[in-house]
């Protein structure tokens, strides 16, 4: 039975169609051409956007898009397994080996680049108006907290300079005896001018 990209494949080849002039037609990204005539469905936004491509990548093709359809659901949305056939293989990956509980273990980090983890393109995309709103509440707090400072540094500057009448009221300067009146000495009256 082939997939739904090897009918994909088959069907643009019929009509003659080149990746990119299927591409323009459909209005579809050429990557997610490619990447749903090798089933590979992980480059798609969401899996409502899978399905929107699916069904006009099909009508474009004149193929019947409900079973494609059925068949993204199946096998790419609740993971059921399809009979692979010669041309598609999938990987095998290793089994982890049982934990008994006596020995340490060294389980790895949740994958950062591959299959998720929180540097996935996909979490990082989510995560990108999260990043900038709490950016920029930082950065206005920090504006509010040097302009804090400098208005209240400036005003302890001022009341400890010496022009502060309030600093003058409390010097003993004010509080001392006046020094005696200028008297010439002499007869003031014997001057003459």
């Amino acid at each position: 039975m082939k997939t739904m990209g090897q009918r994909f494949r088959e069907a643009r080849e019929r009509k003659k169609l080149t990746l990119s002039r299927a591409a323009a037609i459909s209005r579809i990204k050429i990557q997610l051409i490619e990447g749903m005539e090798v089933d590979d469905f992980s480059k798609m936004p969401a899996p409502a956007y899978a399905k929107g491509f699916i069904k006009l990548y099909a009508e474009l093709l004149d193929l019947d898009p409900a079973p494609l359809l059925a068949e993204y659901q199946e096998v790419h949305l609740e993971g059921k397994p399809r009979q692979a056939s010669a041309a598609v293989v999938p990987p095998s990956q290793p089994q982890p080996e049982p934990v008994t509980g006596d020995e340490p273990v060294d389980t790895p980090a949740a994958p950062l680049t591959a299959g998720g983890g929180w540097l996935h393109p996909k979490t990082l995309k989510a995560w990108t108006p999260h990043l900038v709103r709490a950016g920029g509440a930082i950065l206005i707090l920090l504006f509010l907290v040097t302009g804090l400072n400098r208005c209240l540094g400036s005003s302890a500057e001022k009341r400890n300079s010496p022009e502060d009448p309030r600093r003058l009221l409390q010097s003993s300067s004010l509080l001392a005896e006046p020094p005696p009146p200028y008297l010439p000495s002499g007869n003031p009256e014997s001057k003459s001018p």
